[in-house]
């Protein structure tokens, strides 16, 4: 039977001017999983993997679908309180801003974060 061992990663298919990217806007994602705790990872990287460590490399749709600041801010909160994504990666990249006492999208903080992206070309 196999059983896990150590190994490698280079996160590079296409080279940093060019990742892996989502679908129609959508941006790519490397994600490193040391012992339950996500870290994403830049292009041009090479790691050690331990037996236990998991490693995501997510790419075409796997980045999503859409420019993700025009996703739906409620579909945002239920993946945060899901644990597929974080709040502050809600709030940076999606622009979503969360009610820290219900979980629900703030609507109106939402659509300024939104405002403030589009500002920033974003």
């Amino acid at each position: 039977p196999a059983r896990p061992s150590p190994a490698g990663a280079h996160p590079a298919p296409r080279g940093p001017a060019a990742p892996p990217r989502g679908q129609a806007g959508g941006k790519a994602r490397y994600i490193l999983d040391p012992k339950g705790q996500h870290v994403e990872l830049g292009s041009k990287t090479t790691i050690a993997l331990a037996a236990d460590t998991v490693f995501s490399y997510r790419t075409c749709g796997g980045g999503g679908y859409g420019p993700p600041h025009q996703r739906d801010p409620q579909a945002v909160a239920e993946d945060v309180r899901e644990g597929k994504v974080s709040a502050e990666r809600a709030r940076d990249e999606y622009g979503v801003v969360l009610d820290s006492a219900t979980g629900q999208a703030d609507q109106a903080a939402t659509e300024a974060r939104r405002r403030e992206m589009a500002g920033d070309g974003l």
